[in-house]
């Protein structure tokens, strides 16, 4: 025979329970898909029309006469990709569409892809990404006050997305981390 105070006890247990049930339903039911590793996305670009992929596994890559390196993460150049870059930390490599990177201007390139090395060393938010590649700009000489200029009229005009606060918002954030970052050089 169950006493009273046992009975609230299991229906409270049971109740969580279905809770906790319902919580891991809806993430793995809404949950991006895992991120693929660089030889599925190579063979999935590779597969897509006129889809021409090559693969820096160094990560050594020249921008406009700069060295760029984001600690021998592995680079896929990909003209069909739907923007100018990309990381995938998850598997470790970074995506480039070198057609994009083309007509932007040599600071707004390097920003770019240390924006994405941002991510690789584990920076999930935008700003975050934004503020790492403006120190590593300052701290490997590609960076000045007129770079900083270039990349927020570049960045300032932009509405922004679900994953990119407004480039105002971004612009103000690498104003802050440049000052900061200049003072203690």
């Amino acid at each position: 025979m169950t006493s009273k105070k046992t009975k609230p006890l299991i229906r409270t247990i049971l109740e969580w329970g279905a809770v906790g049930a319902l919580a891991i339903a809806a993430y793995l039911w809404f949950s991006p898909p895992p991120a693929p590793t660089l030889a599925e996305y190579v063979i999935a670009a590779k597969t897509k029309e006129g889809g021409h992929v090559r693969t820096i596994p160094s990560g050594n890559i020249d921008l406009d006469g700069f060295a760029a390196n984001c600690k021998n993460t592995p680079l896929v150049l990909d003209n069909n990709f739907s923007d100018h870059a990309a990381a995938w930390p998850q598997s470790n490599f970074i995506i480039i569409n070198q057609k994009y990177f083309a007509a932007l201007p040599k600071v707004q390139k390097l920003f770019t892809f240390y924006h994405e090395c941002g991510h690789i060393a584990g920076l999930r938010s935008e700003l975050n990404a934004d503020c790492y590649g403006v120190q590593q700009g300052l701290k490997l000489g590609w960076l000045d006050q007129k770079g900083l200029d270039q990349l927020c009229a570049y960045w300032r005009p932009k509405k922004g997305d679900a994953a990119h606060p407004p480039g105002k918002k971004r612009c103000e954030r690498m104003i802050a981390c440049f000052n900061k970052s200049a003072k203690q050089n």
